[in-house]
């Protein structure tokens, strides 16, 4: 079996035999419970995007893109717990914008409010 990767793959046995169980899937996380007796490699039906991160028994990995579309990570001998897990820098530039701009809103209309208050004390 082949796939086709942007990098030099390491040495890959490939003999090597491989089962593996999904332990739970969403929109964002998938978790697989993976055996081998070799060093290999793992693909997944998942379309690749930065933003995807890949722990191997709890130790950050890289994520590989592989046959230029999806998700894969090379697997060493043994049993290992994989997570791929995806959260996109993009989004949480983005939710600290929005917040930072609703904290911006709220002080602008409150310093509003206060003036208006100010305004009608001293017509008073």
């Amino acid at each position: 079996k082949q796939a086709l990767m942007d990098i030099s793959p390491p040495n890959l046995d490939s003999n090597a035999q491989a089962t593996s169980q999904v332990i739970s899937r969403s929109a964002t996380k998938l978790e697989v419970a993976v055996t081998t007796s070799g060093r290999t490699m793992l693909v997944t039906n998942l379309q690749y995007y930065p933003g995807w991160r890949l722990t191997i028994d709890g130790l950050q990995r890289d994520a590989q893109l592989v046959n230029y579309a999806f998700l894969g990570a090379f697997v060493e001998l043994g049993q290992h717990q994989i997570v791929f897990e995806y959260r996109p820098t993009s989004f949480f530039i983005g939710a600290r914008i929005s917040i930072a701009s609703m904290i911006v809103l709220m002080v602008g209309l409150l310093a509003v409010q206060f003036s208006r208050k100010t305004v009608r004390a001293k017509n008073n």
